[in-house]
């Protein structure tokens, strides 16, 4: 395993950013539309701006990220399995140095599970 991802749903972006990045001396890795990630210790944490008017499901959601092998065998036995997928497993940009993977599943209690890799 390569670490950890977390997304969260936060009521104000820059309240947020201020918090882990000056307080707690997190480093801002990535600015999205309406998100941004921050390396939480050595972990992926990305924070989501809350939208009133957002339906999506997969706002709140944690997982690790994994090596490329790994990724594969994981999904390829949750499949053999019959594990349901949220998000199929799906890879970006294949054969590229900015390639990535990911698939969702839910746990029994229904919490929503990423797992990712990036090459």
């Amino acid at each position: 395993m390569k670490g950890f991802h977390i997304s969260l749903n936060v009521a104000c972006l820059r309240s947020s950013l201020h918090f882990y990045t000056c307080l707690l001396a997190c480093k801002k890795i990535a600015t999205h539309k309406d998100s941004i990630d921050v390396l939480f210790f050595g972990n992926q944490l990305t924070l989501r701006q809350q939208s009133y008017l957002s339906k999506d499901s997969y706002l709140n959601h944690m997982g690790p990220i994994l090596r490329k092998d790994s990724w594969v065998f994981l999904s390829e036995y949750l499949e053999r399995n019959s594990v349901p997928f949220v998000l199929d497993p799906i890879i970006f940009d294949s054969n590229s140095s900015s390639e990535r993977g990911k698939f969702m599943i839910k746990d029994p209690d229904g919490i929503l599970l990423e797992f990712k890799y990036y090459l």
